[in-house]
């Protein structure tokens, strides 16, 4: 009786060293999403691995309300062109998806963008410091962008 225990052991060990691997792989994969406004366009990027990044959704969100929905490119970049008035509040949102088939698959986690607040002339207040800066002093854009990183340390 003790041989079979020992013979059945080893046929179960034997059979697990020699059985191939499993290779199911689920990656939960971090993303960001940027914003940028400037006049009717609304723009930005979402951030994360390559197969988060293309025909992706991107949710337009004006003062609470979804106002809009695109597919991102490629490289994750996407584009609205709205209608904006000074005090509108701007957000983009990506509610996440699953990218692949079993058993390798990708979940793209959900992220949203900081929320923009568009000024009198259509643009976000951060966006235009260089521009406005620049048209104050005379510079250029590029003059009044290397003031302000010298003034920053960079």
């Amino acid at each position: 009786m003790r041989r079979v225990f020992v013979a059945i052991g080893m046929a179960v060990v034997t059979l697990s060293l020699l059985a191939p691997q499993a290779s199911a792989t689920v990656l939960s994969a971090p993303t960001n999403l940027t914003i940028h406004v400037r006049g009717s366009a609304v723009y930005g990027k979402l951030v994360g691995p390559q197969k988060c990044r293309g025909a992706q959704q991107i949710e337009l969100w004006v003062n609470g309300t979804i106002d809009d929905a695109t597919l991102t490119d490629g490289g994750g970049n996407y584009l609205f062109t709205t209608s904006l008035t000074s005090g509108d509040e701007v957000q983009t949102i990506f509610r996440g998806s699953r990218e692949g088939s079993h058993p390798n698959r990708t979940n793209c986690e959900p992220s949203a963008s900081r929320v923009v607040t568009v000024k009198e002339h259509g643009h976000h207040g951060d966006d235009d410091d260089d521009a406005d800066r620049a048209a104050a002093t005379g510079l250029s854009m590029f003059d009044a962008l290397a003031v302000r990183q010298a003034r920053l340390g960079l």
